[in-house]
């Protein structure tokens, strides 16, 4: 009897031992996406995706190498920005995420709306921009932008005006989603 409990317990055991879901947003982190994953481990860490690098000039001669994850159906749900243009050793500033498999444990994701937000987290600071506001949770490291036609119109158009969470509808989608990194301290060597 020792014996089939101890298998009985041992399963349940393996069985609540989920691998953690490479699309978990959490502070500093995708799945297992942190601060101080470099460009070459990324491709391991998202084995059903498809990656691929962008080379980029803009008007200034500037490149810009982002790397770009698309599902299995072929839409781009991600796109990383490397604080290092053309090192693989570079670690990712930030991402912007559209893919609606990416979400917090409370359900916090590109394709949630603004009441998700202030349900579950506390808003650190909103911005007032020309064409949208931009909501901040540090808690996360998180921003998003909504745009202003999904405001009420008598706060659409004055850009001096200081915008409050109860102006902004529940259901006002993001426009953007990004996730910041923040370099962790490495150990001297």
């Amino acid at each position: 009897m020792k014996k089939i409990f101890l298998v009985v317990s041992l399963c349940i055991a393996m069985m609540s031992c989920e691998k953690e879901s490479p699309y978990l947003i959490d502070k500093n982190k995708i799945g297992a996406v942190t601060g101080n994953t470099t460009m070459s481990q990324i491709e391991s860490l998202f084995p059903n995706d498809s990656l691929v690098k962008t080379n980029l000039s803009n008007r200034f001669n500037t490149k810009k190498q982002d790397l770009e994850i698309y599902n299995k159906n072929r839409e781009l749900i991600a796109v990383l920005e490397p604080r290092k243009n053309g090192d693989s050793t570079s670690t990712f500033k930030q991402a912007r995420l559209m893919g609606a498999e990416f979400k917090t444990k409370k359900g916090l994701g590109p394709k949630a709306t603004f009441k998700d937000i202030y349900e579950n987290y506390t808003i650190s600071s909103i911005q007032n921009a020309i064409s949208n506001v931009i909501v901040s949770v540090d808690e996360l490291g998180m921003y998003v932008s909504i745009n202003k036609k999904h405001l009420p119109s008598e706060i659409r158009y004055d850009v001096d005006l200081t915008i409050e969470a109860n102006q902004i509808p529940d259901d006002a989608p993001f426009q953007f989603f990004w996730l910041s990194f923040e370099e962790e301290a490495k150990e001297n060597k």
